[in-house]
Parts: structure tokens; C-alpha cells; sequence
């Protein structure tokens, strides 16, 4: 019997704190013609609608960076932020599963789970913006 997408492991919870950062590594392939572009704020199909950030309480964006570069061995051009807020504005949930076996340092994930592709489209394109204001928190040199 499968679960329902939208039920929690034991390990998770959702994150109250509506102000909290959230650092989002953002891979080469994701930004066009010098732009980021908003596939960059969507889950990819291997994410299983989990949109994969680090918690800003627990870990710097630079941090986080390295970690994902270096520890993980996966690219990055550097490091933006979205806050809970941005991601429960659009109906996202904001879940720590920082404690689950095998998790990254910090690990968080926007909760994309139960939408479509279209609406997880959407959701994206409307998070671009967000992170955009804030910009870069870190980039690689």
C-alpha cells in the first residue's frame, strides 16, 4: 500500500518559521543566455517532487555551496535564496528532513509532490522572481 504524497516520514517536519532562508544551489544547465531560469525553482524528474534547499538557520550559503560541489560532487554556480514564505505563498510546503538517514547537512525541500506539471511549472516561474530580488547569496568565482 502506498502512501499518500502529501504524508511525512517521522524524521520530517514542516518548517514554521515563515522568514527562514532557504539556500537553492542553481546548476550551470539552468541558467540561459546569463539568466537564471525558473526550471531552476522545480523539482527535476529524479526529485520526486521534492525541491531540494539547505536550511539558512543551520548552514551559510557559501557552506552549503562547497557541501554540494564538494561533498556531493554535484555542480553549482552558486547559491540563491527563497524564504518558507515564498514557498507557502504558492501553497508549497517548506519539510526539514535534515535527520533522515543519508540526508545532506541542513537538508530542506519544497513539497511539490501533489502538483501537476503544469502547476509545478507555474509555481516556478513565480518563484524566479522571489529569488531573484534577493539575488545570488553566494556565487562561485
Amino acid at each position: 500500500m502506498t502512501q499518500p504524497v502529501n504524508v511525512l516520514q517521522a524524521a520530517e517536519f514542516v518548517i514554521p518559521d515563515e522568514a527562514e532562508l532557504l539556500w537553492r544551489q542553481i546548476p550551470l544547465a539552468f541558467i540561459h543566455n546569463g539568466q537564471v531560469g525558473s526550471d531552476a525553482f522545480r523539482p527535476t524528474p529524479k526529485d520526486d517532487g521534492k525541491l531540494s534547499t539547505r536550511r539558512a538557520s543551520k548552514i551559510s550559503a557559501e557552506d552549503a555551496y562547497w557541501d554540494h560541489v564538494g561533498r556531493l560532487g554535484l555542480q553549482s554556480e552558486g547559491t540563491m535564496p527563497l524564504s518558507v514564505g515564498d514557498l507557502k505563498e504558492l501553497g508549497i510546503r517548506a519539510i526539514d528532513d535534515s535527520a533522515l538517514p543519508g540526508s545532506p547537512a541542513a537538508h530542506a525541500y519544497g513539497d511539490f509532490r501533489n502538483l501537476s506539471k503544469n502547476r509545478a511549472k507555474d509555481v516556478a516561474r513565480r518563484l524566479k522572481p522571489m529569488a531573484l530580488r534577493r539575488g545570488f547569496a553566494f556565487r562561485r568565482t
